[in-house]
Protein backbone atom coordinates (compact mmCIF):
# COMPACT_ATOMS: atom_id res chain seq x y z
CA UNK A 1 0.00 0.00 0.00
CA UNK A 2 1.18 3.23 -0.95
CA UNK A 3 0.84 5.88 1.82
CA UNK A 4 1.23 9.75 1.60
CA UNK A 5 1.78 12.41 4.28
CA UNK A 6 0.87 16.09 3.71
CA UNK A 7 2.34 18.24 6.56
CA UNK A 8 1.13 21.69 7.04
CA UNK A 9 1.60 24.76 8.64
CA UNK A 10 -1.19 27.02 8.87
CA UNK A 11 -2.66 27.25 5.55
CA UNK A 12 1.28 25.81 3.49
CA UNK A 13 1.74 22.98 2.79
CA UNK A 14 5.48 22.62 3.77
CA UNK A 15 6.34 19.09 2.72
CA UNK A 16 5.49 14.94 2.31
CA UNK A 17 6.25 11.76 2.51
CA UNK A 18 5.10 9.16 0.02
CA UNK A 19 5.83 5.37 0.90
CA UNK A 20 5.61 1.80 -0.10
CA UNK A 21 4.64 0.18 -3.04
CA UNK A 22 0.82 -0.56 -4.64
CA UNK A 23 1.94 -3.86 -5.37
CA UNK A 24 -1.22 -3.69 -8.48
CA UNK A 25 1.67 -5.43 -10.66
CA UNK A 26 5.49 -6.69 -10.48
CA UNK A 27 8.14 -4.56 -9.86
CA UNK A 28 9.01 -2.26 -13.36
CA UNK A 29 4.88 -3.03 -14.50
CA UNK A 30 3.52 -1.70 -11.69
CA UNK A 31 1.42 1.14 -13.40
CA UNK A 32 -0.06 2.52 -10.01
CA UNK A 33 3.36 3.03 -8.14
CA UNK A 34 4.77 5.02 -11.36
CA UNK A 35 1.50 7.21 -11.67
CA UNK A 36 2.19 8.09 -7.82
CA UNK A 37 5.97 8.37 -8.29
CA UNK A 38 5.11 10.76 -11.40
CA UNK A 39 2.85 13.50 -9.66
CA UNK A 40 5.37 13.28 -6.36
CA UNK A 41 8.05 13.23 -8.23
CA UNK A 42 6.99 16.18 -11.43
CA UNK A 43 5.99 18.33 -8.11
CA UNK A 44 9.30 18.08 -6.07
CA UNK A 45 11.65 19.02 -9.75
CA UNK A 46 9.10 21.49 -10.08
CA UNK A 47 9.59 23.10 -6.34
CA UNK A 48 13.29 22.81 -7.20
CA UNK A 49 14.13 23.16 -10.55
CA UNK A 50 11.67 25.93 -11.51
CA UNK A 51 10.74 28.02 -8.38
CA UNK A 52 14.42 27.23 -7.17
CA UNK A 53 13.42 27.07 -3.82
CA UNK A 54 15.36 25.95 -0.41
CA UNK A 55 14.08 22.39 -0.07
CA UNK A 56 15.29 18.97 2.02
CA UNK A 57 14.13 15.73 0.33
CA UNK A 58 15.11 12.15 0.29
CA UNK A 59 14.58 9.50 -2.16
CA UNK A 60 14.94 5.72 -1.67
CA UNK A 61 13.17 2.76 -3.19
CA UNK A 62 9.71 3.19 -2.09
CA UNK A 63 10.32 6.35 -0.32
CA UNK A 64 10.49 10.44 -0.49
CA UNK A 65 10.74 12.82 1.55
CA UNK A 66 10.04 16.35 0.89
CA UNK A 67 10.60 19.73 3.31
CA UNK A 68 10.28 22.68 2.10
CA UNK A 69 11.84 25.28 3.94
CA UNK A 70 10.07 28.98 3.53
CA UNK A 71 7.12 27.65 2.05
CA UNK A 72 5.21 30.58 0.09
CA UNK A 73 1.90 31.43 -2.78
CA UNK A 74 4.36 29.80 -5.59
CA UNK A 75 5.58 26.40 -3.52
CA UNK A 76 1.88 25.92 -2.10
CA UNK A 77 0.18 26.47 -5.85
CA UNK A 78 2.73 23.26 -7.29
CA UNK A 79 1.69 21.06 -3.90
CA UNK A 80 -1.97 22.03 -4.14
CA UNK A 81 -1.76 21.00 -7.81
CA UNK A 82 0.06 17.74 -6.66
CA UNK A 83 -2.83 16.95 -4.64
CA UNK A 84 -5.41 17.53 -7.63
Amino acid sequence: MIKIIIKTDEDKIIGYNVFGHANFAPKGKDIVCSAVSSITQTALLGLKELLKKDIEFEQDNGLLRVQINNPDKDSNLVLETMLL
